[in-house]
């Protein structure tokens, strides 16, 4: 009985999972905004949390978000010291498969993974702490290619482990070596051959890349440890930059950009600004600043003009693009933490271990529910992940999915 009853049941998530579909391919979400393209969400949560599917443990320890493609979750993880990447059935948890790929970051501070693998075209895209950068199938996890960018580019680590959610678009995957001679390289996606590499940029920072299209042209944007760039996909020529240092080199928030606007984030109370780059790209200048968004490690969400972060003091903050206005702020409902937009509500994950739903409906927020994560180890860091009605929190070694589809 017991047995037809969790089929009815896998059965009903997956009709619903049907009308709401949404695949999750990457770090921060299809475009990199923090932004899940779902819809049908529960609008309240019961008052101990929507349901929880399932958990998956073993999965090594990290801080590193999962992905989720044509009904696999991929996440990676440290265990033994070595970096490891694991594919599981979206639908039951099971650990399909799981593969090394180097070292992981073992060190005294915040040991395990922290970079999020990305999928394109039926692969995985993923870089270790040391700077090594891998290509698996997707489905099996065969090992396609690798690339050492520390031993063939002389990438220089970083104090916490190089930290980067690679970007993929059409055939190139780009990282962040911070090299004195390849500040930013860009790889065929298919054989790991070098196409172009830029000169020395200053170090990596923790930042995970995004590539926008301004004014028809592809542009990457990404923060080094003391600038952030613009950078010609075609040829990697530095199309512009500006100063930008941050407490301890760490420029973590990838950066949101809209209608030629760039806006960045730091912790440590330095706040954000925006840059208004040239319409023929050549250079950014920088338009307003803002103390009361200092995201540090939470990432942004962006959608109709409005950035929703969440600041050192665990408050969620709208503003402005275009003026750095700031439209309203919340109290403190998971703390400090990350969130994703996904169906126009926040999901919240903080320090705190809360997990929170919440609306702003233009002039007030709404809690519409909580809840406290007790499995699992060290720091509340990981992001949340909304895809194909599912919410995504991760924890140490654990890997939990609840259902939030209505």
């Amino acid at each position: 009985m017991r047995k037809i009853s969790r089929i009815l049941v896998l059965a009903l998530l997956l009709l619903s999972v049907c009308a709401v579909a949404a695949d999750y391919p990457q770090w921060r979400g299809i475009n990199r905004d923090g932004v899940a393209d779902e819809a049908g969400l529960l609008d309240k949560w019961p008052a101990d949390g929507p349901a929880q599917l399932w958990v998956a443990e073993a999965i090594g320890v990290g801080y590193s978000s999962p992905i989720e493609v044509d009904g696999k979750t991929y996440i990676t993880g440290m265990k033994n010291e070595n970096a490891v990447l694991t594919a599981l059935n979206s639908i039951d948890g099971n650990i399909l498969w799981q593969v090394q790929y180097g070292p992981s970051w073992a060190k005294k501070q915040y040991a395990g993974e922290r970079s999020t693998p990305t999928f394109s075209n039926g692969k995985l895209y993923i870089m270790n702490p040391e700077g090594q950068l891998f290509c698996f199938m997707a489905n099996d996890g065969k090992q396609v290619w690798m690339v050492d960018t520390q031993k063939d580019m002389g990438a220089r680590n970083i104090t916490w482990g190089l930290t980067e959610s690679v970007v993929v678009d059409d055939n190139k995957v780009y990282c962040t070596p911070g090299a004195q001679q390849c500040g930013v390289a860009a790889f065929d996606k298919n054989d790991g051959s070098l196409i172009w590499k830029t000169g020395d940029l200053g170090k990596s920072a923790y930042c995970s890349p995004v590539i926008v299209e301004h004014n028809g042209k592809k542009m990457l944007i990404t923060m080094m440890d003391a600038l952030i760039c613009g950078i010609d996909v075609t040829n990697g020529h530095i199309m512009w930059q500006a100063k930008h240092k941050a407490a301890y080199g760490i420029n973590a928030i990838t950066p949101i950009y809209d209608d030629g606007i760039c806006y960045v984030s730091n912790g440590y109370k330095l706040g954000g600004r925006a840059l208004k780059i040239a319409p023929e790209g050549s250079s950014a200048q920088e338009i307003w600043t803002d103390k009361r968004l200092d995201c540090q490690l939470g990432g942004l969400s962006y959608s109709k003009g409005l950035i929703y972060g969440i600041g050192q003091n665990g408050n969620i903050i709208i503003l402005s693009i275009k003026t750095g206005k700031v439209i309203a702020a919340s109290e403190p409902y998971a703390g400090k933490g990350a969130l994703v937009m996904a169906d126009g509500k926040l999901f919240c994950y903080g320090e705190s271990s809360k997990v929170a739903l919440v609306t702003f409906d233009g002039s007030k927020f709404k809690l519409c529910g909580n809840f406290d994560i007790k499995l699992g180890e060290k720091e509340h860091w990981a992001h949340p992940v909304v895809s194909n009605g599912k919410l995504y929190i991760r924890h140490g070694d654990f890997l939990m999915a609840y259902n939030v589809a209505k």
